[in-house]
This record gives structure tokens, sequence and C-alpha cells, in this order.
């Protein structure tokens, strides 16, 4: 009789799994030969050498895949995490703006406020002698223009011999908001359309920083703004 050694095989953890290959072989087995039974033993070692081979290469897949998972269940709960820091994030400026945007209202409502009561003491109409000087300013600006070209004054603010003036003309001229000085002087402070009211202030207090544009601020300049702005 011949011992043939057992041949182990590895598993996942520490679990084995062992084929035993038979320890004794009878060479007086009905129709085999000793040389047959050799052949025999030596297939079955080369297939659980080949199965052996197959477990290890599954083996190393298992831990792979173990690896993989591994990994996205980490980038899982870091993005997890990522979204409700970001989320705490929005929301925080979320808060801030809304802090932002109640204090821009209650400014807006106090310069409302504070325009509202200077131009309580505004005159509201054009004195005669003023109209009569922004008239023949009109008529230097340019040669053959008619003496009786129509001029609408359509709103007014005026405070110690300073006027600003918002006038219409029937021909040749475009509605403006006009500046008169004491010295019978004028200024075009507005004229064409604006995309908004805020452009009109910024553009005007850019254009005329030396002026006190204060009285301005009492006249309705919608008409040069842009519709739905």
């Amino acid at each position: 009789m011949e011992r043939t050694p057992g041949i182990g095989v590895t598993l996942h953890g520490n679990r084995f799994v062992s084929i035993v290959v038979a320890g004794v072989l009878l060479v007086t087995l009905p129709g085999c030969s000793r040389d047959d039974t050799r052949a025999d033993l030596k297939a079955l070692e080369d297939r659980v050498t080949a199965l052996n081979q197959e477990i290890t290469s599954l083996t190393h897949e298992l831990a792979s895949t173990n690896d993989a998972m591994e990994a996205a269940s980490n980038t899982a709960a870091a993005f997890e995490a990522s979204h409700y820091a970001l989320q705490d994030e929005v929301e925080g400026l979320k808060r801030e703006a809304d802090a932002a945007a109640a204090r821009t209202s209650a400014a807006i409502q106090d310069l409302v406020a504070g325009v509202d009561l200077a131009c309580s003491s505004t005159e509201s109409e054009l004195p005669a002698t003023v109209l009569a000087s922004f008239k023949k300013w009109l008529l230097s600006s340019g040669d053959d223009l008619p003496d009786d070209v129509a001029v609408t004054v359509v709103d007014t603010a005026g405070r110690n011999d300073q006027w600003t003036f918002h006038a219409t003309f029937d021909t040749y001229f475009e509605q403006g908001v006009f500046l008169a000085r004491p010295d019978d002087s004028f200024e075009v402070l507005l004229s064409g359309v604006w995309p908004s009211v805020a452009e009109v202030w910024t553009v005007m207090a850019q254009q005329f920083p030396e002026d006190d544009l204060s009285i301005a601020a009492c006249i309705d300049v919608t008409p040069f703004v842009e519709p739905g702005a």
C-alpha cells in the first residue's frame, strides 16, 4: 500500500477546506493495476491543484470586491456629510439674505420718509420769470428755432431760488429734467430712457457732483425709466 499526503485548500478568512485523497489504495482492486492507480491519483492531484488555484483566484476577487464596497460606503458617507454641511450653509446664507433684505427694506422706508419730509417744504410752481429765462436758453441752443416752442412743465420742486423741473415740448426737443440756477443758467439733468430708477440717480450724481440734487429727488423720474423696470 502507498499513502498519499492530504492536499489543503485555503478559503476567505480562517476557514479551511481539506480535500484528502485516499490514503490507502489497494493494488488488488478488481480490474486496476498499480500503474492505473497511480495515473488516477496523479489526475486527481492535478484536478485538486486546479481547483485550489481557482479558489485562490476567487478569494482574491472577493477581497477586491469587499474593498470596493467599503470604499463606496465611505464615499457615500462622505457625500452625505457634505450634503448636510452644504444644506446648513445654504440655510445660513438664506437667513443672512433675509436679514439683509429686511434691513434694506427698512432703509428704503426711512429714505422715502426723509424724501417726503424734505419735499413737503419745496415749492411746486415754477415762477414765470424762470420759465421765460428757460425759453430764452432753449432758443439760444440752436439756429432756426421758432419763437413759439410750447413748453409744458409736468413736475416742479424748488427751494432757495434753485429749481428742478420736468418739462415736455411740442417739437424740436425731447422731454427732460432740468436744473435752474439763481444766475439763470440751466442744466439738463436727465433725458432719454433708463433701465431703472436707481441707475437714473447714480448717473445723475456722477455727472453733477458739485450740484445740490436734493430737490431733484422730489421729481418723479418714472417717465424716464423703461416700462416694467
